[in-house]
């Protein structure tokens, strides 16, 4: 297995790339967890590949990376058994090559192979100046004062949250919300200068900080979750914004799409979920499409240097988190 030797890996200390790794250091595991480097070489491979998947995330290989799959067979077995007292099921893996080799594709022009989310990425938990439910509410007020207008239905649920993280608040005599202590002030014993973005330690924290985090970024949208489809929708001009976002609710295992509307000169993301991000929010069973994706193509491209990297699980690359393994 190699990979470009400048894909984005992420590391429990946050993001780097394939050619600055070094045998000992550690990477992430598809289970979220550290793992590893126990050998690694940089050769040039005499082919490469790009891989595609079916909501436009890629990465580049030689043809002997190997993937975590289910196929088309898979998961009719799954949906056949389900109803029978689930076994343990081996993992199956499928090259790069051998992929190709089978086909992409069934007879009815259906995707053959999935690729399964990996589980949320543990990093390393940060000592952040201002809790991360603050900071994502802080992030969605463009004024970046301590003053909200709380949507009413909203109202009850951000009180509690606040006062959970250990910080207080005021109702003012126009119905909006002041939180105290100084958001501005907070950051300043640990910043030069208040952040005009989300600080990108925030987006490396552990599980649980980079949850709260999307609560709060989620708090002041009393319209994104639909309650009958379960699928969570963000519309914003700035598509930092929600690539910012998107790159938080992909480290937690949460498959995204975002799309751009043309007509009204905006963005949006969507996702489904079952971690308790809203107070309306409802469990769903099942929701399968949410936790994998599908391979749409495989193409040639053009060489270059790449690192063989051996691990003893399978770790994830790229701002999807798509595991792969030698």
């Amino acid at each position: 297995m190699a990979l470009a030797d400048n894909t984005p890996i992420p590391v429990p200390q946050g993001w780097t790339i394939a050619k600055n790794l070094k045998v000992g250091d550690y990477v992430i595991s598809w289970k979220g967890k550290p793992t590893k480097i126990m050998s690694l070489q940089t050769y040039q491979p005499q082919e490469m590949y790009e891989v595609t998947l079916n909501d436009g995330l890629s990465f580049k290989a030689d043809k002997h990376t190997k993937l975590p799959v289910e196929t088309t067979f898979d998961r009719q077995n799954e949906a056949l058994l389900k109803h029978v007292r689930p076994r343990r099921k081996k993992q199956r893996y499928a090259t790069i090559n051998q992929m190709m080799e089978t086909g992409l594709y069934t007879k009815r022009m259906r995707k053959f192979y999935a690729v399964p989310n990996s589980q949320p990425i543990e990093f390393l938990t940060e000592d952040h100046p201002v809790p991360p439910f603050i900071v994502g509410m802080w992030m969605t007020n463009r004024n970046k004062t301590n003053v909200y207008t709380i949507p009413e239905e909203r109202l009850d649920y951000i009180k509690k949250e606040i006062k959970l993280v250990g910080w207080s608040h005021k109702m003012l005599k126009n119905g909006r919300l002041e939180i105290r202590p100084s958001i501005a002030t907070s950051f300043l014993t640990r910043y030069f200068a208040i952040p005009t973005d989300l600080p990108i330690e925030y987006t490396f924290g552990s599980v649980d900080q980079r949850i709260d985090l999307l609560r709060g970024l989620l708090a002041l949208r009393p319209n994104c979750y639909n309650e009958k489809t379960h699928v969570f929708r963000v519309q914003s001009e700035d598509l930092k914004t929600l690539h910012t976002l998107q790159g938080i609710c992909e480290s937690l295992g949460i498959k995204t799409n975002v799309y751009s509307r043309e007509t009204c000169f905006s963005h949006v993301l969507t996702f489904k979920t079952n971690i308790k991000l809203v107070p309306n929010q409802a469990y769903v069973k099942r929701m399968p499409a949410a936790h994998r994706r599908m391979v749409a193509k495989i193409e040639s491209t053009p060489t270059k240097e790449c690192i063989h990297i051996e691990t003893e699980e399978p770790f994830v690359v790229g701002q999807g988190f798509l595991p792969v393994w030698h």
